[in-house]
């Protein structure tokens, strides 16, 4: 039997067409396994590719799964920013307010409603900030980059922060040694193997951070999700946040960041980070940025 289900595509965190992350979100999912759900994000070979399906509680605006091309992830956000905008721009014109089902948890949505349809978007990281295990030693992680000890932030700990999912922070001195990194596939190959601190997958996050301006340009390193490089990365930015509580922000209160990522891969992005601290901690954390459409289709599933 044949079944025929919707789709769009947009570009996420942008409100340029081709810019941004793109992303598939695959409507009426609920009859596919994750076999399935995997084959198509295999099929459309975005960083990743989300599938709407009927929530578990009726009081929530559905479920969501997220694939990249090789594994099923529980969150990030991209995906989630994206697939608010895909509901409410097919399905639901007026929300404001939505909750997602993640693999992760409850995620709560904030949507501006124009004229035009959804403007900002912003989810609300469903797990705060906390620092994992201790990474490798900087001199290592900057090898790792193909740059130099010399690169790095004097004293700046690299660190590995996750909600949910794990990225080791590599602090860099300036926009050109960020431009410059490249990561060594030998070398992080032969760690995931040899070493445990890998077998969590810690994506390689380096940042140049601008505090005065409260501003921080980064990239983030994928190897094992079947694309080398992302351009723009909701659950990374929800995890700087707690990094930028730690060693950056000095006082408590509420802050807004403005982090640009996708510049080095041509696909410039833009993520707007709130966050609270206190007492050195990040809570309440909020990723967003806009949406642009792309395409609207229907996919053919044997």
């Amino acid at each position: 039997m044949t079944t025929a289900l919707p789709y769009i595509t947009c570009d996420v965190f942008t409100r340029e067409r081709f810019g941004g992350n793109p992303l598939a979100v695959v409507f009426d999912a609920d009859g596919l396994d994750a076999q399935a759900m995997q084959r198509i994000a295999r099929e459309f070979n975005y960083s990743e590719t989300a599938f709407i399906l009927k929530p578990a509680d009726p009081a929530h605006t559905a479920r969501v799964r997220i694939f990249t091309p090789e594994s099923e992830l529980p969150f990030a956000g991209h995906p989630t920013v994206g697939s608010a905008y895909a509901i409410a721009s097919e399905r639901l014109p007026t929300a404001t307010r939505m909750q997602l089902e993640l693999g992760v948890g409850l995620t709560h949505i904030e949507l501006e409603a124009t004229p035009a349809g959804p403007g900002r978007i912003s989810l609300q990281s469903p797990r705060d900030p906390a620092m994992t295990h201790t990474p490798l030693k900087p001199p290592t992680l900057a090898s790792m980059l193909g740059l130099s000890s010399t690169s790095l932030v004097p004293g700046g700990p690299c660190e590995i922060w996750s909600c949910g999912v794990p990225f080791t922070m590599v602090p860099l001195r300036d926009s050109s040694a960020l431009s410059a990194a490249a990561l060594d596939l030998v070398q992080w190959n032969a760690l995931r193997v040899s070493a445990n601190v890998l077998s969590e997958r810690p994506w390689m996050y380096p940042m140049q951070i601008d505090a005065e301006r409260r501003r921080a340009r980064v990239r983030m390193f994928c190897p094992g999700l079947g694309f080398p490089e992302d351009p723009a990365t909701g659950s990374a930015a929800a995890a700087l946040a707690g990094y930028l509580a730690a060693h950056i922000e000095q006082a408590d209160g509420q802050f807004e960041w403005t982090v640009i990522q996708g510049i080095e891969i041509n696909r410039a992005s833009e993520l707007h980070l709130r966050f609270t601290r206190l007492e050195g901690q990040a809570t309440r954390v909020q990723v967003g940025g806009h949406c642009v459409p792309v395409a609207r289709g229907t996919l053919i599933v044997a």
